[in-house]
This record gives C-alpha cells, sequence and structure tokens, in this order.
C-alpha cells in the first residue's frame, strides 16, 4: 500500500481523488488518500481531510508518502512539483483503467492520464504532464514535462508538445508539428503549422494573438 497526498484542493484535485479510487477498484493499483494539500490548510473535501498548507507538508508529512500535483497551471505545477521534490518527496504517475495504452509508451514521474485518454504506440509523456479527459495522441509524438492537454484534445502522429505548452479543450494538433514551450492553443483551435515558444493562438486554423 502506498499513501499519496494530493497538492492542490480545486475541481481537479477532487477528479484525482476519484481516479485513484477507481484504480482501486481495478485492483490496478493499492493506493490510500491521506488528504489534500492546499492554502487552505484545514477542511475537508470530498471526505478527505484538507492536511494543511505546502509549508506545513515540508514540516509534517513522511517522505514515504508520495505526492502528485493536482493543478491545471502548467508553471504553477511545475514550481509546486520542484519544490515537493527538493523536499524529498517521490511524485506518483497515475493512470485511470479506462485509458488505452500501448505497452511502449513511457510515462515520466508524476504524470496524470484520465479517464477515456487513448495513446497509441511509442509515445513519450514527461514528468508531471497532464493528458485529461478522452484526449487521444498518435504513434511517435512527444508529450513534454509540464505540459497540459485539456478534454478531448486530438493530438496527431509525430508531434512534438514541448513543456509547458497547454492545449484547451478540443484543440487539434495536425501530423508532424511542433508546440514550442510555453506556448498556449485555445479550445477548439487547430494548430496546422509550428507554434512559438511562449505564444497563444486561437481558431481554425490557429492564429497568433496578443497576449
Amino acid at each position: 500500500m502506498k499513501n499519496l497526498m494530493i497538492i492542490g484542493t480545486g475541481g481537479f484535485a477532487r477528479e484525482v481523488l476519484w481516479l485513484v479510487q477507481e484504480m482501486n477498484k481495478a485492483n490496478e493499483a493499492a493506493v490510500q488518500v491521506v488528504g489534500f494539500i492546499g492554502p487552505e490548510g484545514k477542511g475537508r473535501l470530498n471526505g478527505f481531510p484538507i492536511l494543511g498548507d505546502d509549508s506545513w507538508a515540508f514540516q509534517r508529512i513522511d517522505r514515504k508518502v508520495w505526492f502528485v500535483v493536482a493543478l491545471g497551471d502548467p508553471k504553477l505545477r511545475r514550481t509546486l512539483a520542484e519544490s515537493y521534490l527538493e523536499q524529498g518527496f517521490r511524485a506518483m504517475h497515475l493512470v485511470h483503467p479506462s485509458v488505452h495504452l500501448a505497452e511502449d509508451v513511457q510515462l515520466g514521474a508524476g504524470a496524470i492520464l484520465c479517464a477515456g485518454v487513448a495513446l497509441t504506440t511509442q509515445i513519450t509523456v514527461g514528468d508531471f504532464a497532464i493528458i485529461n479527459l478522452n484526449a487521444t495522441v498518435g504513434h511517435d509524438s512527444v508529450i513534454g514535462a509540464y505540459a497540459t492537454l485539456h478534454p478531448g484534445v486530438n493530438v496527431s502522429g509525430d508531434v512534438i508538445i514541448e513543456e509547458n505548452a497547454e492545449l484547451g479543450s478540443g484543440a487539434v494538433v495536425l501530423p508532424g508539428l511542433r508546440i514550442g514551450a510555453g506556448a498556449v492553443l485555445g479550445a477548439g483551435a487547430v494548430a496546422t503549422k509550428d507554434l512559438e515558444q511562449g505564444k497563444r493562438y486561437i481558431g481554425l486554423p490557429a492564429q497568433e494573438i496578443n497576449s
């Protein structure tokens, strides 16, 4: 049995709790959620305690307890993940039982694959990446560390999504493209060409917008 704390107290944190519960029901894991960590520092969430804030966790939580960062924002997720790793905690990756996953897919520490996700072959998912509900990723693609694919994203084959990139719900990336580090592709947008690092894009085809 592994003990797990969930970093975050928002809606996605509650979805991650459900994901772990589904894993346990399917006998794919033996994970005990000990509670949530968030700025509120106290209270309960879906029947589980909010144990304390980050400072409290660093002082009070045993380093044998694993962690996962349940926050959609890539930059904030990176900041928190790096803080917990520096404190000696270990990150757990989570895969919902309904995920379709080829045996050769490589998953990084702290990565989260939500219900209905499909990843085919020769795919790499970086540390602390999130692939949310019903998203799909095609062959030979790379999902960089801390990248976020929101629900219903479709990534074609031979795509490289660099670290901290964020793809909005229902966004589409055509084959062979590169999404630059920190780039944002808006909900429902279709990338038909490479997206530059740190830029924001919307529309069909996706066009750069001023931040």
